[in-house]
Order: structure tokens, then sequence, then C-alpha cells
């Protein structure tokens, strides 16, 4: 089964390398693992470039951290697909990068639940009032 490409916020702009002799650390958001064993592979992958110094990957978390002079975001990104996951860069202004997929899609159930628990009290306790004193 291929998994989908998510490169939306790669395909804008190419990322400029870091200056030399200064390492950077790029962040990614990894997808599509279902074991450490996953991620012990991307790590390793991407620690067999030549441009990277140290890479962690978080199967947890869903998150590669990759530390090297000279990065370029989107030959992480390739590194990670042909392992056969998806990356996604994590931008500095992304305000939720540390949560993995699960917290994210928990989070949302919250909130829905939350609405339909005001919604449901707003409706009901008009009602339970009407039928007690009717």
């Amino acid at each position: 089964m291929q998994l989908p490409i998510i490169t939306d916020q790669l395909n804008h702009a190419p990322s400029p390398p870091l200056p030399a002799g200064k390492p950077g650390v790029v962040r990614l958001r990894v997808s599509g693992m279902t074991c450490t064993g996953c991620a012990a592979g991307i790590q390793a992958a991407l620690e067999d470039r030549a441009d990277v110094t140290t890479a962690s990957v978080s199967f947890a978390a869903g998150i590669a951290e990759v530390e090297g002079p000279q990065l370029q975001a989107e030959d992480l990104v390739k590194t990670i697909q042909s392992r056969g996951f998806t990356a996604q860069l994590i931008l500095p202004t992304d305000d939720h990068s540390d949560q993995s997929d699960i917290e994210r899609q928990q989070q949302a159930n919250e909130r829905t639940w939350r609405y339909r628990a005001i919604v449901g009290m707003g409706l009901w306790l008009p009602l339970e009032t009407l039928h007690w004193t009717a």
C-alpha cells in the first residue's frame, strides 16, 4: 500500500541551507510509523546522510529532529519518504508542534463533546423546567 505524500509546506519555496559552521536543527512530523522499529529505521536512514550529524526519531510523538551544518528539509523529507513514511516540516511558528497525531485528535474530540454538552444542557434545562412547572 502506497502512503500519501504530504509536502504542501515544502513546495512553496526551497529552504535555504543553514550557514556553514553553525549547526541547525530541522524538525519533521513523521506519520505512518507503527512501532519503534519503524522509528529506528528512519533514524538510521537519516544518520546515514552525509549532511546529518545527529538524528532523533520519537515514535510516541511522531517527531524527527535532525541536526547538521547544511540541511535541506526537502532532502530529509525525501529520505523519510523513501522508507515508506510521510513527513512534513514543522515550522517554528507551529504552536502545537510537539503534539502527536493522537493528542491532536483527542483535543478535537474533547472540543466536540464539550460543544455537544453545552448545546444539550441548553436544550434540556428549559424543557425540564417546563415539564415540572406545567
